[in-house]
């Protein structure tokens, strides 16, 4: 029983010298390809939450933008509105009537 055991025990021993592999180095190089593949989890989810950001700020700018244009717009408005205010005033005459034939007597 003892020798079967022993000859059960090294046949491993015998393969990895014929194969030239070790299993500590089987063991080795497994761990480490899961912890490439864990980091290669992290990259691909932390690449994830860029394109998310890079998503939200190309929305925040369209907004942004949008309401650039709407202040150039109202601004442009009211300045119109302030020139042709200031153009009825300098018309108005002494009198107080925007038109008249006084002519500011």
């Amino acid at each position: 029983m003892m020798l079967i055991g022993t000859i059960a025990a090294s046949i491993p021993v015998i393969i990895s010298s014929i194969t030239g592999t070790k299993p500590d180095d089987v063991n080795a190089l497994k761990a480490e390809i899961e912890k490439k593949n864990n980091q290669i989890d992290l990259l691909v989810s932390a690449k994830d939450k860029l394109e998310d950001m890079v998503i939200t700020l190309q929305k925040q700018m369209l907004d942004n933008q949008d309401d650039v244009m709407d202040k150039i717009i109202l601004k442009a408005a009211l300045d119109y509105d302030d020139r042709a205010q200031a153009k009825a005033i300098m018309r108005k005459c002494k009198c107080g009537k925007n038109e008249c034939k006084c002519e500011g007597e």
